[in-house]
């Protein structure tokens, strides 16, 4: 949260349209209450994801994003007596959603009683710090394998904002794209690491192996299906997001759908095998390997293949904005590579952890 108060700062520092950064910040600052309550809504998901119970969560979440979406067009538009906010009323409107979130879930937990015989009171207990060390000791790498591809993907978004307005725009709708069939791989991640936590706690490895491959071929089927949609509809689906007149933003969009649809099935293969390592309790491999796969190689292929060398001091090809969705696509398809043969050598039948 307090990170969150320098965005316009940094956006400007790392050579942003001032006046993006500054809509950025305002959008930022007028949500920044709202990453506390979230948290408390993500441990209580966890909790019941690690319980196998799905559908409160899901009732939640579909209640908040029609939620969200009244609210957004009650602030950006300015109805029902609203002033009209834009771009900063979606920030508030989120921000009044994710605060919402925590509230229902514990009033859904408590009243189909889904605390009994796993919950205990509080006492000192829960500050143990041995017990403390041992969360520590999966939640760190956790928390850095996620945030080093959030990141990676953020730091690609400043480098399309270096190359313009419209191949910013591009990247975005691109981005958001791709984002919605991650959902997808999402999901059937938290579903390997509950199936494949489950069976490993209850000692049949074997099982556990075989629960890792199907979900791994499962979200590569799923991603493979969406790389089809992406590079059939690749001039249809950003003009969703565009008013008819931006040609341009839709031209650069388009150009880089098709590389996007080559690296779904290595994203849902990541995600998925990351997945598969959090429910074996072996949560450090991810976090290396996304360190080498999007810092190592392919964020600096990114900026040899979209940027000139004279605009560096270094060789460059000056591809623009497919260069960065290349360097994204062989990142995410190294990650996926690593992963899958560290299953195959070191999964839930063979993990020391397992």
């Amino acid at each position: 949260m307090v990170l969150w108060s320098l965005t316009g700062t940094v956006l400007r520092l790392a050579g942003q349209d001032p006046a993006l950064a500054g809509v950025a910040q305002n959008y930022t600052m007028i949500q920044v209450f709202s990453p506390a309550p979230f948290l408390v809504f993500v441990a209580m998901r966890q909790y019941l994801q690690g319980r196998g119970i799905m559908l409160p969560m899901l009732a939640v979440v579909i209640v908040a994003n029609v939620m969200n979406a009244f609210l957004n067009w009650v602030f950006i538009y300015g109805k029902l007596g609203a002033p009209a906010m834009g771009a900063v009323g979606s920030g508030l409107s989120t921000g009044i959603t994710r605060t919402v979130m925590p509230v229902a879930l514990a009033g859904i937990i408590v009243a189909l009683e889904l605390h009994r015989e796993a919950w205990v009171p509080w006492s000192r207990s829960a500050l143990d710090l041995g017990e403390l060390r041992e969360i520590l000791s999966y939640g760190i790498p956790v928390g850095a394998s996620l945030g080093l591809e959030v990141w990676a993907f953020s730091i690609a978004g400043l480098f399309a904002g270096w190359l313009g307005a419209d191949q910013l725009a591009a990247h975005t709708i691109v981005l958001k794209l791709s984002a919605f069939s991650y959902m997808v791989a999402l999901g059937i991640s938290h579903a390997s690491a509950t199936r494949v936590g489950n069976l490993v706690g209850a000692g049949d490895r074997q099982e556990a192996q075989r629960a890792a491959w199907v979900a791994v071929g499962m979200a590569a089927s799923a991603m493979a299906l969406f790389a089809v949609v992406f590079t059939l509809f690749r001039w249809q689906l950003p003009a969703l997001f565009l008013p008819a007149g931006a040609t341009a933003a839709i031209g650069f969009a388009a150009a880089i759908l098709p590389i996007a649809s080559a690296f779904q099935v290595f994203d849902g293969t990541q995600a998925v095998g990351g997945g598969v390592l959090r429910g074996v309790g072996d949560t450090r491999p991810a976090a290396w390997f996304n360190f080498i796969g999007y810092y190592v190689l392919g964020l600096p292929l990114a900026v040899f293949l979209a940027f000139r060398g004279e605009a560096w001091g270094l060789p460059g090809l000056g591809w623009g904005l497919p260069g960065i969705w290349i360097g994204l696509a062989l990142s995410l398809g190294a990650v996926a590579a690593l992963l899958v043969l560290y299953i195959a050598r070191r999964g839930p039948a063979r993990s020391p952890s397992a």
